[in-house]
């Protein structure tokens, strides 16, 4: 872990004491110890000129505690459109799901295979600046040229439905 991870009242875990540990003091130098920090323990006790080395940047958790722990669930937004002659030409839905091929089976559960493109948070996005089709686009889907549409809903006049 780097020192700008270790702020005060952060909850880290320290694999050679074998614990959760509240950061009381932000790091400070200590010569050959490099960059310490104080903590304290599960009881409350101050530990002081703790190695930042002594903690783990990716936690796993001991059994004896995981039943006191939640971990949030990690979503991602999805996007999925239809196509021409499909029952909702013109519109879009938003999804989100912990990867891609979850919001793809949650698609196919609400509106069966009757869809055209499915696209990640990045890839919804739009920039004209990257697009040497601009000026078509544009004429194609009413913009004024100098119109700055910023994603795919925006930019082919899509309307969002659950």
């Amino acid at each position: 872990m780097k020192k700008e991870d270790f702020k005060i009242g952060k909850v880290v875990w320290n694999k050679g004491h074998n614990e959760f540990m509240t950061v009381v003091k932000e790091p400070y130098m200590v010569g050959s110890a490099g960059y310490c920090v104080d903590v304290t323990d599960d009881k409350g006790v101050i530990i002081q000129m703790i190695p930042i080395l002594a903690f783990q940047e990716k936690l796993v958790i001991p059994s004896k505690y995981r039943d006191y722990v939640e971990f949030p669930e990690i979503t991602h937004k999805f996007y999925f459109t239809f196509g021409v002659g499909q029952p909702n030409e013109g519109c879009y839905v938003e999804i989100e799901a912990e990867d891609y091929s979850k919001a793809r089976e949650e698609m196919v559960s609400r509106y069966g295979t009757k869809w055209s493109f499915q696209y990640t948070e990045k890839s919804w996005k739009y920039d004209k600046s990257k697009d040497k089709n601009w000026m078509h686009v544009a004429r194609l889907y009413g913009h004024e040229l100098d119109s700055n549409p910023t994603n795919q809903a925006e930019l082919f006049n899509l309307k969002r439905i659950d």
